[in-house]
């Protein structure tokens, strides 16, 4: 999800990746052992971001982490992305991009600052009268009306602006917030966006693409025992270049099933870092001399129609329609019971294979189906997760390619 929002931000800004000073990435993900590290470096090779950028990487802990990814960028040019695979009972999963320029920088957008912060020590473990089962809420709760409360005394005369009022608040967001904050006298009714670590950044996607002319919308997320009031300008100029990615369907996730299967090599080996880039991009190599396309570039150094050693690099499409598929119901240990694989003719006549999501069965695709490559996880292993494209419904995502933003849900 991070990479598709991103890609899309990147696309529709209108200059090279090159472009980009500094990469900033909130994730949050339930594999307690994950690298955030590596995933950081994914996302950055997935994009083609150059390897000397600078790289700001969150493990995202609560919705907070989204606010701060936003304010890592300084004075940089900086892509920002915040990407949450969602909580059972909770939030949703979804991740949203926006690239974030100096206030002096001459271009369209939404100008934002922050109005006020608030924080204390709070034990979300913290245990109560029930035998140490669960938090106590009622505690939670009164410190989070304590933090409100304090945002709403500090932030002055600026709640007098607002006309709308979003929060991304996790379990705060049960409160009445607006009231607290002092904003429900003034006529200000709460709109709430339940995405996690993505949410400030949605929420700021959200006003982009409702904006109201001459109007001011307040922006509340809370953490762990912190909590931030940003307000976000709506007189910056454009906003048709603001986009929200949506699946139709809204199907919950596919199950899990635990760590994916075993690789015959480690996923540090020489024989997965050499290919992990162009896979990631879906980059493959033109023969210079007979047009032979290889991919991946780094396994033909020769071509093998004329022995050129001349490659030029060529983007793979990533839409295409269904020429073959096949539902497998014997696999090893570590994939799910049965998987759809797809060989698929690629809008440039190119045929590639891969796998579809777990929750697709063979009843639901058929030959000449649109297809679209997007990148998954197939397994993890020492807490690295390993990513390569699979073939989903054209359908479940509709990209808008002129957009600074991207929120996508899956």
């Amino acid at each position: 999800m991070a990479v598709e929002a991103g890609s899309t931000a990147v696309q529709s800004w209108g200059r090279l990746p090159q472009a980009v000073d500094a990469l900033i990435v909130a994730l949050r993900q339930s594999e307690a052992r994950v690298d955030y590290g590596a995933n950081a470096h994914i996302v950055r090779e997935a994009l083609g971001l150059p390897d000397d950028v600078r790289l700001v990487v969150l493990s995202g802990t609560d919705e907070l982490s989204g606010v701060e990814a936003l304010q890592a960028a300084g004075s940089d040019t900086a892509l920002v992305i915040a990407s949450d695979e969602g909580t059972a009972g909770g939030s949703s999963a979804g991740a949203a991009a926006l690239i974030v320029e100096p206030s002096t920088a001459a271009t369209g957008g939404l100008n934002w600052r922050q109005l006020s912060r608030a924080s204390s020590l709070t034990h979300r473990n913290w245990a109560g009268s029930d035998n140490g089962r669960e938090p106590d809420a009622r505690f939670l709760a009164h410190r989070d009306r304590g933090l409100l409360e304090r945002l709403g005394a500090t932030a002055g005369d600026g709640l007098h602006e607002v006309s709308r009022l979003i929060v991304a608040a996790g379990a705060a967001g049960k409160l009445p917030v607006a009231g607290l904050l002092g904003l429900e006298r003034l006529g200000v009714v709460a709109d709430s966006i339940a995405m996690g670590v993505a949410g400030p950044l949605a929420a700021i996607v959200s006003v982009g693409l409702k904006h109201r002319p001459r109007s001011v919308t307040a922006i509340c997320a809370t953490g762990s025992g912190r909590a931030v009031l940003l307000t976000v300008d709506a007189n910056a100029g454009q906003y048709e270049r603001f986009s929200w990615m949506s699946a139709p369907e809204t199907g919950a996730p596919s199950a899990s099933y635990g760590q994916g299967p075993e690789l015959p090599l480690p996923l540090e080996s020489p024989f997965y870092s050499r290919d992990w880039a162009f896979t990631l991009r879906l980059e493959a190599a033109r023969c210079m001399m007979c047009g032979y396309l290889a991919f991946p570039p780094a396994q033909r150094p020769v071509c093998p129609k004329c022995r050129s050693r001349e490659w030029s690099s060529v983007p793979l499409p990533r839409e295409g329609a269904v020429f073959a598929c096949t539902e497998n119901r014997f696999l090893p240990e570590g994939f799910p019971p049965a998987l759809v694989f797809v060989l698929a003719e690629l809008s440039n006549g190119v045929k590639y294979w891969a796998p579809m999501p777990p929750e697709i069965r063979g009843d639901q695709i058929r030959i000449g189906d649109p297809v679209r490559l997007a990148l998954r996880c197939f397994t993890i292993r020492s807490g690295i997760a390993a990513y390569a494209m699979k073939f989903v419904k054209s359908s479940t995502v509709e990209a808008d390619q002129d957009v600074d933003t991207a929120a996508t849900y899956h």
